[in-house]
């Protein structure tokens, strides 16, 4: 037998089993969609498998992670390794000319990290409008607060807001590079490298000193106007947008940046991206951004398409170093000697008005049974015995040993008003603005 169980148990990274963290992360996704839907975002189901082509298509950041497995056709499928792909696949099967998603992925990626099963909590625009760009500046400023919103009073955030295709329109201007290669060489350089690396590449000398500057001022404040450069219209455009984005967001419950060097995802932004941050040691909280290039190459199809995704056990983490939670099996207890009747009616009566109950017959001593519901942390019980049944009130004990008679029809309510009298402030309000 403890062969056997030992075998059911999963590997190390792959779950959290305390009751109170599942909890927090169940007050989190509920928080996640009603703030989503408050924005129009309809909330979907991403399915956890998916044929392992989909994590592979038009990019490999997933790498060699993915846990793949041959269906009974002998055809590849795979957990999935990457939200984006996953929810593009639903997002696109959709026939509206414009939509916006929001959804819960589960992540499988076999590395070496605390966890190898997590979630993004995800949000996706698509259009297929041809003239996006106003769509597109919209769409970032309303993903960001939509972010913003889920995280207010939870953590404090960064954005940063950056541009990789401002790099794709610089690596496009080398004549002795491949373009994605080079942005992706870009991209794992240290900064102070870049503009040597342009210059092998055969890059004119505007855009070398561009690059030079980005070093010692990555928000481009001073942005010289490249008169000799056929990308400046581009590359004037993209700066702009980061900076207007910024602007937009500025003084919204978050500290805002525009870091013009920083190339994080660029193998999956076109255009303006975003990284999100706690405010108070820079742990990542998620990132975002446009990702029209990639669904081009993914689905072969031109879309405007702008997402976010959260890491929810990430924030989850945040919440809990500063509000560890315990949680209690139940909010009361009935004890009772032998089958009774009248515990089942009490029981039905109480969870019926949103109470929750543990039952449980004796069949040991008292103080062994009291004992236990300390440990599961259950704060009042009543003893079904002969007098209850003969018609006296019930005896509520707490866990200090104090008994207080209550008659069986004013229980409900006794113990509605002991919960909002000794219930905290909640740490995870239904969404942003409601009542704790």
């Amino acid at each position: 037998m403890n062969d056997i169980a030992s075998h059911r148990s999963l590997p190390r990274g792959f779950h959290d089993a305390d009751p109170g963290r599942t909890l927090l992360t169940q007050a989190l996704r509920k928080r996640w969609f009603d703030t989503c839907a408050l924005y129009g975002y309809q909330a979907v189901e991403i399915p956890p498998v998916g044929f392992a082509d989909t994590f592979t298509t038009g990019h490999h950041a997933a790498g060699d992670r993915t846990y793949e497995f041959p269906d009974r056709r002998g055809r590849r499928l795979a957990l999935v390794s990457d939200s984006l792909p996953a929810a593009l696949r639903v997002a696109a099967g959709r026939s509206a000319a414009e939509g916006r998603l929001s959804y819960c992925c589960p992540v499988f990626r076999y590395e070496r990290r605390p966890r190898r099963y997590f979630h993004h909590l995800g949000l996706m625009d698509l259009s297929r409008r041809v003239a996006r760009e106003h769509w597109s500046d919209a769409s970032l400023l309303r993903i960001s607060r939509v972010v913003t919103a889920f995280l207010a009073d939870l953590v404090p955030v960064e954005i940063t807001v950056s541009s990789p295709g401002f790099w794709h329109v610089v690596a496009a201007q080398c004549p002795a590079a491949d373009q994605m290669e080079l942005v992706n060489e870009l991209r794992t350089a240290e900064r102070h490298q870049r503009a040597e690396l342009l210059r092998d590449r055969g890059a004119e000398s505007g855009l070398i000193d561009l690059a030079e500057l980005l070093v010692a001022d990555p928000a481009a404040h001073q942005l010289p106007r490249l008169d000799d450069s056929a990308a400046w219209p581009a590359l004037g455009d993209a700066v702009r947008a980061c900076h207007d984005l910024a602007s937009h967001l500025t003084g919204e419950d978050c500290e805002v940046r525009v870091d013009l060097g920083l190339l994080h995802a660029s193998e999956f932004h076109d255009t303006t991206a975003l990284l999100f941050r706690s405010a108070d040691d820079h742990r990542v909280l998620g990132d975002g951004g446009s990702y029209g290039l990639f669904a081009r190459a993914f689905l072969d199809e031109d879309l405007g398409v702008q997402c976010a995704v959260v890491g929810l056990e990430r924030v989850a983490d945040i919440v809990s170093e500063s509000h560890p939670t315990t949680v209690a099996a139940a909010e009361f207890a009935v004890l009772m000697y032998g089958s009774s009747r009248l515990a089942e009616d009490i029981c039905a009566r109480l969870r019926a008005a949103g109470i929750s109950v543990w039952d449980q017959v004796i069949s040991r001593p008292l103080r062994h049974h009291l004992r236990e519901l300390a440990e599961l942390g259950i704060p009042a019980s009543t003893i079904i015995g002969e007098r209850e049944r003969d018609g006296q009130p019930l005896q509520v004990r707490s866990t200090d040993g104090t008994l207080v008679p209550v008659g069986l029809d004013e229980l409900p309510s006794w113990l509605m008003a002991r919960r909002a009298a000794s219930e905290p402030q909640r740490r995870i309000p239904d969404r942003p603005g409601s009542a704790s």
